[in-house]
């Protein structure tokens, strides 16, 4: 299981004792994750210093700039993926909380590969907006169900 970027790290994973795959709020393309970007130069006093390397290299963003870095080649169907994805569109402006960063392209990514999609509540946020669906869908991939 992957929340965010850590989707990106559960979809590269590869061993045998895995049954499937579980990603919450994935994105595979960082491109248009302007969003989280203006979240990061926010509160870029409060972000320690070596988080920063980690933000250019995996998101692409700077304190200046957003670049896009891909990662649609980490997914693949080789084991049942389900992905909980939420319900408020990247394209639209909310105030407190981040939209979901699972655009129509990456949902259509996950289309291709098999993925069982889930629409939860809420957007970036699932963890604390919509707890239930992101447990019923680990139980499901835990058991095999859809």
């Amino acid at each position: 299981m992957g929340v965010s970027a850590g989707a990106l790290v559960a979809a590269g994973l590869r061993c045998p004792q895995l049954v499937a795959r579980v990603f919450v709020e994935p994105f595979f393309s960082t491109a248009k994750l302007e969003p989280l970007a203006a979240v990061v130069r926010d509160h870029q006093s409060e972000i320690s210093e070596p988080f920063w390397p980690w933000l250019w290299t995996v998101l692409g963003i700077s304190a200046e700039a957003i670049e896009d870095r891909r990662y649609e080649h980490l997914l693949v169907g080789d084991l049942p993926i389900y992905a909980v994805v939420g319900d408020v569109p990247l394209s639209k402006p909310i105030t407190g909380q981040l939209p979901s960063l699972t655009d129509e392209a990456d949902r259509a990514r996950l289309a291709a590969v098999g993925a069982r999609l889930r629409i939860a509540r809420g957007g970036h946020d699932l963890p604390f907006s919509d707890r239930d669906a992101i447990t019923e869908t680990v139980l499901a991939a835990t058991q095999g169900r859809a």
